[in-house]
């Protein structure tokens, strides 16, 4: 057992993984030691009772939070002990300073590849991210909140660090994410500026480093490209501002496909890729489940190159990698599997699994929308995908080698999520594999820095090149992208008007036969510390409300809803709101006005 513990474990960095084993392990355990059974119940109540959720139920019983507990100081005891262990043995500090020197190290190289590139280079670098940026931050204020984003915050982010990580009612609770949007709640109470500037932030410094990255591993042409177009995408655009885990989860897969060139193509900064390869992955897989994708993806990629090697030692690290970022991901969903059930985090309504005969009847057209909502353009987005995917593949036999060990990885990870949907029987949605579009966009701009050498265009002209297609392109996409803003803007400014109405008429109890109604009516409620308590179908009944909203159109409503009990007193192009014959008179309508925000 020794000699094989050795052996998966010998090449990783122990010590500073331990640390981060004792850090993760030990905030949860001091986090629950101090919420007992009870406490776990009432934040509940508060969070879902004026929202009404009746089928979100606390499986935690006695037993099981007692072993969550025990389990987290266990295995924060057990990290405690291996770091002292390795400190008395006198192994932890050359390890720190062996990994310090290779951080060191690889931040030099990259920057001195970044720093040779020429001054028109540069001026284009300059111009594409200051570009970006401009678009990221006028789409933050301009583009309202989204049924997702509100989710995120009256669901989790208003709950607190005990609320993000052990409740799981539906799966749009982002957990590290969502930890960094309660951070920012501890400085603002705006909630647009606390669910959109985590994104910003770790879109702005995910694309810069990749950017360095691609420049060192590749040329600065193929660099500026791929991080050009993938930016430049229409899903890319939005989840780059958006308030949501999708871009943490493109930066962290973006930082283990780093790692993972590092452990396989390199000797130098061995240690130090794999301790990326596991606290990324680790870390992936508590932002978004499905990190499991580009997870697999890289680590089915690195297996495949030591079996060909017939490099074992690198066989058994990679196994125990595994093990590792596994372990962690459980330590860390602990709370959630204790608290809210493990079919609760595993089993996603939203995506369940098909029969393979509805699957693959379905699975060929299933594979246009993807590419339509990628890359944006309704005929061109599923051909151009096929055409440029296989032209790569097609040209990497003939590729520098530097170039195909970047391209070769980047294009398994765009294949192989198509290999995995079918092993599940699930059509993924298209926000789940935007990671791959990025690496999409890297084997595109191989092939297109091959295409350039081959037919021998000037520097210069390549240059001017990339910046037009890049231009081009921009425009066509922002001019594109503004539909979904108006769209967005529309819906939000009709939601705001009617409750506002609503608001004047001081209600406390709403039944809603519209779901958008019912969650932002709760949202504007909630952000502005208005009592109201939401309902929907799932209500018992019988019981008295103040107001029913039904979608604009709907002819039949709850059969209680008639008259004389209930009359229609509102009606807008999204909704009509019907009023208790009981509630005083509703005061007339006036022209819409928005809503109250919180933090302005």
């Amino acid at each position: 057992m020794r000699a094989l513990l050795r052996r998966l474990f010998s090449e990783l960095p122990l010590g500073l993984l331990a640390l981060f084993f004792l850090v993760l392990s030990g905030s949860l355990a001091v986090l629950y030691s101090w919420v007992s059974i009870p406490d776990l119940h009432a934040l509940r109540q508060a969070i879902y009772a004026r929202n009404d959720m009746p089928e979100f139920v606390l499986p935690v019983t006695p037993g099981r939070y007692a072993a969550l507990r025990w389990g987290l100081w266990g295995v924060a005891l057990g990290a405690f002990a291996t770091v002292a262990y390795l400190v008395r043995s006198g192994r932890f500090q050359p390890e720190m300073r062996e990994l310090g020197r290779q951080f060191r190290h690889a931040s030099a190289s990259t920057a001195h590849t970044v720093e040779q590139a020429s001054k028109a280079e540069k001026l284009l670098a300059g111009l594409l991210l200051l570009g970006v940026l401009a678009l990221r931050l006028y789409y933050a204020r301009v583009y309202p909140l989204s049924t997702d984003e509100v989710a995120t915050y009256d669901y989790f982010v208003s709950g607190g660090p005990v609320a993000i990580t052990s409740f799981y009612p539906i799966p749009n609770n982002h957990v590290l994410f969502s930890l960094s949007c309660w951070a920012v709640s501890r400085f603002t109470a705006h909630d647009m500026l606390i669910l959109r500037l985590p994104t910003l932030l770790i879109s702005l410094v995910g694309t810069v480093l990749a950017y360095a990255l691609l420049v060192r591993v590749t040329t600065f042409r193929v660099a500026t490209l791929a991080v050009g177009l993938f930016s430049l995408s229409p899903l890319s655009l939005y989840y780059a501002m958006a308030g949501r885990g999708y871009f943490l989860l493109i930066a962290l897969a973006i930082a283990q496909f780093f790692a993972a060139l590092a452990v396989v193509h390199s000797t130098r900064w061995r240690q130090l890729g794999w301790a990326g390869f596991v606290v990324a992955g680790i870390l992936g897989l508590y932002t978004i489940p499905t990190y499991a994708y580009p997870l697999v993806s890289l680590g089915v990629w690195a297996g495949l190159v030591f079996l060909r090697r017939r490099d074992m030692a690198g066989l058994a690290s990679l196994l125990g990698a595994s093990a590792l970022v596994g372990a962690g991901a459980l330590v860390a969903y602990a709370p959630v599997i204790s608290v809210s059930g493990l079919r609760a985090l595993a089993a996603n309504s939203y995506i369940a699994p098909q029969s393979l005969t509805d699957f693959w009847r379905s699975y060929a057209l299933y594979l246009l929308k993807p590419a339509r909502e990628l890359f944006g353009h309704e005929q061109l987005s599923a051909p151009g995908f096929v055409g440029l995917l296989v032209a790569a593949l097609a040209v990497l036999p003939a590729l520098p080698r530097p170039w195909r060990r970047v391209a070769l990885p980047a294009l398994l990870l765009v294949l192989l999520p198509f290999v995995f949907m079918p092993m599940q029987r699930v059509y993924s949605p298209a926000r789940v594999l935007l990671y791959a579009a990025f690496f999409f966009f890297v084997g595109v701009a191989v092939l297109g820095e091959w295409l350039l050498r081959r037919l021998r265009v000037p520097p210069r002209l390549g240059l001017a090149s990339i910046g037009v297609i890049l231009c081009l392109y921009g425009t066509y996409q922002a001019a594109h992208f503004r539909y979904a803003v108006r769209s967005a803007q529309n819906m939000a400014r009709q939601l705001e008007g009617s409750y506002a109405w609503l608001r004047r008429q001081q209600p406390h109890r709403v039944y809603f036969a519209a779901p958008f109604h019912k969650l932002y009516f709760h949202h504007y409620a909630l952000t502005t510390g208005y009592p109201l308590h939401v309902f929907e179908a799932a209500s018992a009944p019988g019981t008295r409300f103040d107001y029913v909203v039904l979608v604009r159109g709907q002819t039949v409503g709850p059969p209680w809803c008639s008259p004389p009990t209930y009359r229609p007193v509102y009606s807008d192009e999204g909704a009509t709101i019907y009023q208790s014959a009981e509630h005083p008179a509703a005061r007339p309508p006036q022209p819409p006005a928005a809503a109250p925000r919180a933090g302005k």
